[in-house]
């Protein structure tokens, strides 16, 4: 398994969602990969910081709105259906007035 491989499953990894067998090659991977296990870290604490937020209201259209933002910054490449999830669930629990805070976070993260 190479990097680009075990960073795109490293989503499914941290949400138990990985295959048995995907799931062992990955930690194998894992295991000898600091550059991975780096990025296994900034996810998990995204992850958790997301979680410690508690649920907020937001205003309607936040969703759509930040959709169109993510996309407008996508670089070539960026699949959208890799955010989806995490916007439906922000569009639940992160203020507003978060939304910039939030994409100058993952844009400085990429």
């Amino acid at each position: 398994m190479n990097c680009a491989h075990a960073e795109a499953l490293l989503d499914e990894y941290v949400d138990c969602e990985l295959s048995r067998r995907c799931e062992l090659d990955l930690q194998t991977h894992l295991r000898d990969c600091a550059r991975c296990r780096a990025a296994l870290a900034r996810l998990r604490n995204l992850s958790g910081a997301i979680r410690a937020t508690g649920a907020v209201s937001v205003v309607p259209g936040f969703r759509e709105r930040l959709m169109e933002r993510i996309d407008a910054g996508a670089k070539p490449g960026w699949r959208r259906r890799d955010t989806a999830p995490l916007a439906m669930f922000l569009d639940e629990t992160m203020p507003t007035d978060a939304l910039d805070e939030f994409l100058r976070a993952t844009r400085n993260a990429a």
